[in-house]
């Protein structure tokens, strides 16, 4: 089975947009026409109806006018209609895998997260909005002056120079408000990084009274993009304001030069009027395109980020239905390189992770242990696939992680980080990690196995309670014991825990050796990233880190001695 990459649904999504806009298009060649019968009733009432004083002739044209504006409105309606769902079908052919990236990059630490899903929602709007109906319309804007040249050529030559005049302040409208709304697009992130940062720590931000300085600094760059928001919008409403006065004295222009050649019989009175009306809607379409200028501007910035994105994120393609893994879990050569503040490798920096050599057979368990900084939490972001070697390789059952579809490896993986993330739902979904049908043994099990059992029974609701966004309503170790089970739901291939009892207390601790043993006794690999000694009592191996350099790998009487000996761990030999 292999899934459409990103670029594939953009471009789907794409193909079933542009199949719509074929149809706007259709529609608004039938509106434009239809708004000449407004100028052409106009004509026929001065020079037809007036000098021969024939209400027979006015009843047929009103009514003949009536009918062409009863179609009128309904073909704008269809034309509105088209519209709006072809916005939300595009955003529903690409809104998932928008999040899905978006996920993919929050995971890394990237600021530009939400990115994605707000870039899709402003290009639904541009599409649902006035933006395409006045790029439809500007095409028949010859068509409107070749209309009025046939009416003269001095009102035509007219209306040319007005609409160069417009055209001309729309250029420079474009140069001055496209730089601004792209440096405002990228400030715009950081802002909303800083402020969900904030919501994310707002004990800690709270406790230690860092509220009123992280307020000024959001406070700044709120006023940093509004600025230049209201920059953007103020040259846009200058142009537009200008374009609108123009276009009013034009009309007026076109009347005064449309009165001068009646009066030397050069033109009718209707053609005078005629030639007003259709220089004002051949103007309307430009108008409006200056009015929707910063939604312009806003949906081509957006679009260039999705397909840049889109082309970015790597094609998830399962080329057979891999089966459960069931082999060992290998690591060859594993090179990990920091990340830069340019979000680009430094590879002049220090590797995090070098150097990395390992074999785990099901059943294995290994701790991982070494100082601060050492490279555990890395390590364990690649184990589970979050991040990806720059060089070497790591392979589960001799697969690398780029043949899996990651929600089918995700299925086989357990995962409990160092900082635990509970979701807002209750502790029944959060263990199942959402499955929508799941049973209530596989749920027992876990729960079991991890030693959670007894402390979601004291919860008030049991595994129905609710607990909110990142485990809020919890005590840390609650959240440690839900967080454990819902990484050895499903017994998985390999399990791994970063620093797994940093919130337990002594009961806490033995229960997790108890999960430990019992998940290698179902055949599990089990890695544990730890301080702590009493850990190691559980695991068979252990690997020793330092400065991201694998010093020692091993079995654990080879490596560190008596595994109950009290930190800091003393290798041996």
């Amino acid at each position: 089975m292999t899934k459409l990459s990103p670029n594939s649904e953009l471009n789907g999504a794409l193909r079933k947009l542009r199949s719509a806009m074929g149809s706007v298009a259709l529609f608004s060649g039938f509106i434009n026409l239809l708004m000449l019968a407004g100028p052409l009733f106009m004509l026929q009432i001065y020079d037809r109806v007036l000098p021969s004083h024939s209400v027979s002739t006015l009843v047929v044209l009103f009514l003949l006018v009536a009918v062409l504006y009863v179609f009128l409105a309904l073909f704008n309606f269809i034309r509105s209609t088209i519209l709006n769902r072809a916005a939300l079908r595009f955003e529903q052919g690409v809104i998932s895998t928008a999040w899905t990236i978006g996920v993919s990059q929050a995971s890394r630490g990237e600021q530009t997260a939400s990115r994605p899903v707000q870039d899709i929602s402003i290009l639904r709007r541009f599409i649902s909005g006035n933006g395409p109906s006045a790029l439809f319309d500007l095409p028949w804007v010859p068509i409107y002056l070749a209309f009025v040249f046939m009416l003269h050529v001095s009102l035509g030559w007219l209306t040319v120079a007005g609409l160069g005049l417009i055209l001309g302040l729309t250029l420079v409208n474009e140069v001055t408000t496209n730089r601004a709304l792209n440096e405002l697009s990228n400030d715009t992130g950081e802002e909303e990084s800083l402020r969900q940062d904030c919501l994310q720590n707002a004990d800690a931000i709270t406790s230690m009274g860092m509220t009123t300085h992280l307020a000024n600094k959001w406070h700044e760059m709120r006023t940093r993009d509004n600025a230049r928001m209201q920059g953007s919008q103020t040259a846009t409403n200058v142009m537009s304001s200008a374009i609108k006065g123009i276009r009013l004295l034009l009309q007026s222009g076109l009347l005064a030069l449309g009165a001068y050649l009646a009066i030397y019989q050069e033109v009718s009175m209707g053609a005078m009027i005629a030639a007003s009306i259709v220089a004002g809607r051949a103007f309307s379409p430009v108008d409006q395109a200056v009015g929707s200028w910063s939604s312009f501007v806003q949906a081509r910035i957006s679009y260039q980020h999705i397909q840049s994105v889109f082309a970015n994120h790597q094609a998830q393609v399962q080329p057979i239905d891999l089966p459960k893994p069931s082999g060992p879990l290998a690591l060859s050569g594993l090179l990990k390189l920091p990340v830069g503040s340019s979000g680009k490798i430094d590879a002049k920096a220090a590797p995090i992770l070098q150097g990395i050599d390992l074999l785990l057979e099901p059943g294995d368990g290994l701790g991982v242990i070494g100082p601060s900084a050492s490279g555990k939490s890395t390590l364990a972001q690649v184990l589970v696939g979050l991040q990806r070697p720059d060089r070497g390789s790591v392979r589960l059952d001799g697969a690398l992680y780029e043949a899996w579809d990651k929600d089918s490896l995700g299925r086989y993986i357990g995962y409990l980080p160092q900082q635990v993330e509970l979701l807002s739902g209750t502790v029944r979904e959060n263990i199942s990690r959402f499955e929508p049908s799941v049973s209530d043994e596989s749920i027992l099990a876990a729960a079991r196995i991890s030693g959670a059992h007894d402390v979601i029974m004291r919860l008030p609701g049991g595994y129905g309670a609710k607990i909110g966004s990142g485990g809020s309503q919890l005590s840390g170790g609650q959240a440690q014991r839900i967080a454990l089970a819902r990484a050895v739901y499903g017994s998985p291939s390999l399990v791994v825990l970063d620093e797994p009892n940093s919130n337990l207390d002594a009961d806490g601790d033995n229960a997790l050796k108890t999960c430990i043993q019992a998940l290698k006794e179902a055949g599990s690999i089990v890695v544990v990233m730890t301080h702590r000694p009493s850990v190691i009592s559980a695991v068979n191996k252990v690997l020793v880190l330092n400065d991201g350099r694998q010093m020692k790998f091993g079995k654990v009487a080879d490596v560190v001695g008596e595994p109950a000996s009290p930190p800091p761990f003393k290798l041996v030999g």
